[in-house]
């Protein structure tokens, strides 16, 4: 990844921690320039696994758990809050793990590195965050 596109995404995903008062724990690129199939038009994908103040997790009315960024020309930036990235339902997560550009090895570091995830220890992990 060029520089400058580097310093770009780091710049905007301290600006979403921020603006939306969330803890980036992974970002990783993603889509066609990831996959090593870009074409010269090809825009930066990044996607990214956040979490919130633990107050907001036991709210009543759950705050959006998504994060959608930036989409244009060069970059489409967007994110998962931690808690839907832990869905067992959610498969795209061993790819987030796998990515390349990494912010935080928080997350990264305490899970399995098989893809047959151990849904029950994405869950712990979870709560270790959580509570500190």
């Amino acid at each position: 990844m060029e520089q400058n596109i580097r310093k770009e995404i780091e710049q905007n995903l301290k600006e979403i921690e921020k603006q939306r008062g969330v803890q980036i724990l992974l970002a990783v690129e993603s889509g066609s320039r990831a996959w090593g199939f870009a074409s010269p038009d090809s825009d930066y994908d990044v996607r990214f696994i956040y979490m919130r103040p633990a107050k907001d997790y036991l709210r009543l009315d759950s705050p959006r758990d998504v994060i959608e960024w930036q989409l244009d020309e060069v970059l489409d930036i967007n994110g998962w809050d931690l808690k839907k990235a832990l869905n067992p339902q959610n498969p795209v997560i061993a790819d987030f793990i796998s990515g390349e550009l990494e912010r935080q090895r928080t997350l990264a570091e305490q899970l399995p590195d098989d893809r047959n995830r151990d849904w029950t220890e994405l869950n712990r992990v979870f709560l270790r965050l959580l509570h500190g």
